[in-house]
């Protein structure tokens, strides 16, 4: 669960009386509930709707100009940050495939936007996700975050 932006006109009036909207990170299911000052101080400085899990999924690019291999790090239900060789540009849209280990069929994500550009990796935005892609996307990203939050 996180803290996200509101998004209705009722979701700012509620504000006023410290009730915040919320959003599941395995699910993206929007809920609001209280918070009391000293939370919402941790959670300011993170403009993300998702958190990320450490991860290093092989992926293999497509789309319409681009093909190539990486590998994704910082992985959520919305994005991830990507290694790779392949030349990108902010804007770039492409086709990727995470490869997760142990799964025989890789999960398809069919749109995927270049959001950032840094000397090592490039943040992605997941757009649309092929038939139920975002459902063992979701299934991995909670089995991630249990695992990291049972180790720390």
């Amino acid at each position: 669960m996180r803290r996200t932006r509101p998004q209705a006109p009722g979701e700012y009036l509620l504000r006023l009386v410290h009730i915040y909207p919320f959003q599941c990170q395995v699910c993206s299911h929007r809920f609001t509930k209280y918070q009391a000052e000293e939370q919402r101080a941790q959670q300011a400085s993170d403009r993300r709707s998702y958190d990320r899990v450490a991860t290093a999924l092989r992926v293999t690019i497509g789309g319409n100009t681009r093909a190539g291999e990486g590998v994704a790090s910082d992985l959520s239900m919305d994005g991830c940050s990507l290694r790779t060789a392949t030349t990108l540009a902010v804007g770039d849209e492409l086709k990727l495939s995470l490869h997760p280990e142990g799964d025989a069929e890789p999960i398809v994500i069919e749109r995927a936007v270049i959001r950032s550009i840094k000397p090592s990796m490039s943040g992605v935005q997941f757009l649309q996700f092929a038939v139920g892609g975002r459902e063992r996307l979701s299934r991995i990203v909670r089995k991630m975050l249990g695992n990291q939050r049972a180790s720390a």
